[in-house]
């Protein structure tokens, strides 16, 4: 089970950054929306920012999966 927290979160985070970056999700949050997605400061970023930070935060959560899955 300690397992499945962690994959999980992946998953749903995964699903909110594909949204974010292949459908009109950027523009949907672009704004103070941002900030309950990502961080504090992402209210200051426009949608192709947004887009770029949602690539980002995605292929750092898959680095600390997989180290988590490999430790």
């Amino acid at each position: 089970m300690a397992t499945a927290w962690p994959i999980l979160g992946f998953l749903s985070h995964s699903v909110v950054c594909w949204w974010v970056v292949f459908r009109d999700g950027a523009e949907v949050i672009e704004g103070w929306r941002s900030v309950i997605f990502f961080d504090l400061w992402a209210w200051l970023l426009d949608a192709e920012q947004l887009r770029l930070y949602a690539v980002i935060s995605w292929l750092a959560a898959a680095v600390m999966l997989g180290i988590h899955l490999l430790a």
